[in-house]
């Protein structure tokens, strides 16, 4: 079956797609799976990636993306920040905080399903999605983060989330391929058990 490549950001690969990439090629030991992290926007085509796990709407059309699950953004912080700062009660409230950003160029311009939003101010960031999670968890501010990446810290109390009803936009996962590769019985294989997994795993918050 030859090589499977495949992409997606760092979070999201170490904590999810690690282990079940491991899961699909002990499945199919004929198939060699390689699994590239890079939490900026890359070409797969030019890059060689046979499929790449990606978050939100698909602004390339000359791809074919799939739903793998559903996920929703949540702005949070570790309680001893909001002890410390308070805990915003409005969107207006958010530009009086410390925010930990990332990605490049870092996403400093928060947009709600209402329509409104704010430019929030950061001087901790990364283009590491995983290394401004860190932060977070050590109380340097507001990180905005895929559901995926913080269930299991809002589940043990290292991170709360803050204004849970102001609804960011939905950012479904999508696993993302050429049309070459469509008929390619490892990647369909694949995107398969990815979406059956994931559906399984999604968090009760999403």
């Amino acid at each position: 079956m030859g090589t499977l490549k495949v992409t997606a950001t760092f979070a999201f690969g170490l904590r999810w797609l690690a282990p079940l990439l491991a899961e699909f090629q002990q499945s199919h030991p004929m198939l060699n799976v390689r699994l590239d992290t890079a939490d900026g926007l890359i070409n797969i085509v030019e890059d060689g990636y046979d499929l790449a796990i990606r978050f939100g709407d698909l602004a390339d059309s000359s791809l074919i993306a799939r739903q793998l699950a559903p996920n929703r953004r949540v702005i949070c912080a570790a309680p001893a920040y909001l002890d410390r700062s308070g805990r915003p009660s409005s969107i207006e409230d958010l530009v009086n905080y410390d925010i930990v950003s990332f990605g490049d160029p870092p996403n400093t311009h928060w947009i709600f399903e209402d329509g409104r939003s704010v430019n929030v101010r950061s001087r901790l960031g990364s283009n590491n999605g995983e290394l401004a999670h860190r932060w977070a968890l050590q109380g340097r501010g507001l990180i905005l983060k895929s559901i995926w990446d913080v269930d299991d810290d809002v589940a043990s109390g290292k991170l709360e989330i803050v204004l849970p009803d102001q609804r960011l936009p939905a950012a479904p996962i999508h696993a993302v391929f050429p049309h070459n590769r469509l008929a390619a019985a490892k990647v369909r294989l694949c995107v398969d058990f990815l979406a059956a997994r994931l559906k399984r795993a999604a968090p009760k918050a999403v």
